[in-house]
């Protein structure tokens, strides 16, 4: 497998986990955009943009996943901050449940000897 199509396979499994990810951050602690990222990226097999988060954040407002709140900084422009809704919360327990599942089979898949 060439590096692109490798580079192109992890792309599509992060895309497929950003959700989650997002979703997890929020249950700990709400937060605005850029704050968001910078806490994904601090991940570096998330690699995120800007580009994929904020779309992401306007489809999880949709669904009512999570809460969006002007608020007024002391100093500063104001800023839309995300909290995970009760909803979410529903959403991010049956992720996790997959995930834990997904990754107990793909650990028994490929264990194999790679020396």
């Amino acid at each position: 497998m060439t590096l692109e199509k490798t580079t192109a396979s992890l792309s599509e499994v992060r895309r497929g986990v950003l959700e989650l990810a997002l979703l997890g951050l929020l249950a700990k602690e709400p937060g605005h955009g850029y704050a968001l990222l910078e806490r994904l990226s601090a991940f570096a097999t998330l690699d995120i943009a800007a580009g994929t988060l904020y779309p992401l954040l306007r489809r999880l407002e949709r669904d009512r996943l999570v809460r969006a709140d002007w608020t007024e900084p002391y100093g500063g422009p104001p800023r839309k901050v995300y909290t995970l809704s009760e909803t979410g919360s529903k959403r991010l327990r049956e992720l996790t449940a997959v995930w834990r599942q997904l990754i107990s089979d793909m650990s028994n898949i490929v264990e194999v000897d790679l020396s």
